[in-house]
């Protein structure tokens, strides 16, 4: 028998499972599945995981009961989520048509934000939520997303696992200005839920270039979110 790593079989089935609940879901920031994307995301999944390698049927028995881990997969979940994201927010020379322009230069300063995740969870049975409404707040006023199709306010689906992406506009520096703290605030709403609010300040350094592709190496995050029921008998803010 051939040396085979068990994670690509594993990583596979999970991410094209997750294009095509997206597709099916008609998420808008979901701008392209082809095999080229799909490919991309699994090789970003698989370059954060730890191969599980084999030779023998044995050793085949023993990875399958691995792949059985619930917060293994829980983890491939959230880096497929995390890799179809970043890979439809990049430009690829395959692509015939671009959402976005590219980098500006134009003698300007901007504030380049990252990609920011997170994820909320229901407070009471720690289960990922779907059906949550995100508002990412910037100067008090919704931000305004680096890309038309990424939402503000996001939303969470059954097949996201309560996970959640931003990717703020640019901001033009003003002259002379050196590092500047942004003050973000998450609004999280669920129907039948408690309310929560959560903010953090993200100090940034302007840079020549106004980003307008997404890097792989550029993200935040967040700390989870859980709400809890408001019947809940000792609901925690």
């Amino acid at each position: 028998m051939k040396i085979h790593n068990s994670m690509e079989d594993a990583v596979t089935e999970e991410v094209n499972h997750l294009y095509n609940t997206l597709k099916s879901e008609h998420i808008s920031w979901l701008t392209c599945d082809c095999e080229n994307c799909r490919l991309d995301t699994i090789c970003y999944v698989l370059n954060r995981t730890q191969p599980k390698y084999y030779v023998s049927e044995r050793g085949m028995l023993h990875n399958a009961l691995d792949m059985t881990d619930s917060q293994l997969k829980t983890d491939i979940t959230a880096l497929a989520m995390d890799g179809i994201r970043l890979i439809n927010g990049s430009h690829r020379s395959y692509h015939a048509e671009r959402i976005t322009s590219g980098d500006i230069e134009d003698g300007k300063m901007y504030y380049n934000f990252p990609l920011i995740m997170g994820a909320v969870y229901n407070g009471d049975n720690f289960e990922p939520m779907e059906n949550v409404s995100i508002t990412l707040k910037l100067d008090n006023e919704p931000a305004v997303m680096a890309d038309s199709t990424w939402s503000n306010p996001a939303k969470t689906y059954k097949s996201t696992k309560g996970s959640y992406t931003f990717w703020p506009a640019a901001i033009e520096a003003k002259p002379g200005e050196t590092t500047k703290v942004f003050k973000l605030i998450f609004e999280i709403t669920a129907e039948n839920f408690v309310p929560s609010t959560y903010a953090i300040e993200l100090p940034l350094v302007p840079e020549a270039v106004k980003k307008s592709t997404l890097e792989s190496n550029y993200s935040l995050k967040i700390k989870d979110i859980f709400l809890f029921d408001l019947n809940s008998e000792n609901p925690m803010e």
